[in-house]
């Protein structure tokens, strides 16, 4: 059991795999690595507690875990550091507490990137939010979020991939111009 992480500088691949984690904290880091929260259950992780550094989520970094990111209030759950989310980073991605449906809220990050399947198949709230200077869109990286229904696309977006919303069957609005 791992209850919290506050004075930590760097994370390994891996980390705490399959772990029971309560309560996370992360300190000064500024990646959270491959594999790093994969499979973990039982986890709550406070917006205000992802480090204010952070610049990228890596591969499956979340991928099958139950860890349930509180985002109360506007700006949402992501640092304004934040660049980059990885490949399957919240692949499957169901919070312990799935009565509370996690925001997806990029407003006040730098997010670039999201990667190939980044949030497939999670459990999210109804629309995503994506800010203004975000330029690439993986392949599928919403397909099959529940229950998905309003997502607008900035300007800045040079490149979408592939059925990127494939399968969300209550989406209703995708507005905006891109490239």
């Amino acid at each position: 059991r791992v209850y919290s992480i506050r004075s930590m500088k760097k994370m390994g691949t891996g980390a705490y795999y399959e772990a029971i984690c309560q309560d996370l904290s992360f300190g000064d880091v500024t990646e959270i690595p491959p594999y790093a929260f994969y499979g973990v259950k039982y986890g709550n992780i406070y917006a205000e507690n992802l480090p204010s550094g952070l610049k990228s989520i890596g591969d499956y970094a979340f991928a099958r875990s139950d860890i349930y990111i509180d985002t109360v209030g506007p700006g949402g759950m992501f640092p304004a550091s934040l660049e980059s989310i990885g490949h399957y980073a919240f692949f499957k991605w169901v919070p312990s507490n799935a009565d509370r449906l996690v925001r997806l809220d990029f407003t006040n990050s730098s997010i670039k990137t999201i990667g190939d399947f980044a949030f497939a198949s999670a459990f999210v709230y109804p629309e995503i939010i994506l800010p203004e200077g975000i330029e690439e869109i993986g392949t599928n990286a919403f397909v099959l979020s529940k229950p998905v229904d309003t997502v607008k696309l900035p300007s800045s977006l040079i490149s979408l991939g592939e059925s990127v919303f494939d399968m969300n069957t209550k989406l209703e609005v995708v507005s905006g111009t891109y490239g």
